[in-house]
């Protein structure tokens, strides 16, 4: 079964205002929350860039008060597409093994491959 998921649009005016957005979406008051939800970057070095920025918004004053706007900070998880995929498969009890990159592409690729063969078989041929 597929469990439904949500996916919301923002619009905003500018990248300090997407930034904002962000953290406030991404990292509820809630603890709890918070481990529940997942953003999905391009890379590691963004996920790094992601938790600074998030840190910075939410754990810095934004008067110059010194006085932090939160006491702490759960983050949401940060991770790539293959992280999600490793995170996916990690909550499946008695889940077969991960199947790497190249172990991928070369199982479609066959398939790829058998399926071409077969259509080409049922197709008439033409002199």
């Amino acid at each position: 079964m597929i469990t439904p998921r949500r996916t919301r649009l923002l619009r905003v005016s500018g990248l300090r205002a997407f930034t904002r957005a962000l953290a406030q979406l991404a990292c509820p008051p809630e603890a709890a929350v918070a481990r529940a939800c997942a953003v999905i970057v391009p890379s590691t070095a963004a996920a790094s860039e992601l938790r600074l920025t998030l840190e910075s918004l939410l754990l810095l004053p934004a008067d110059g008060s010194g006085k932090a706007s939160r006491p702490a900070l759960v983050l949401p998880d940060l991770v790539t597409r293959d992280g999600w995929y490793a995170r996916l498969h990690d909550g499946l009890p008695a889940a077969p093994p991960v199947l790497s990159s190249l172990e991928r592409d070369v199982l479609a690729g066959a398939a790829a491959r058998h399926r071409s063969v077969l259509w080409c078989s049922t197709q008439p041929r033409q002199l």
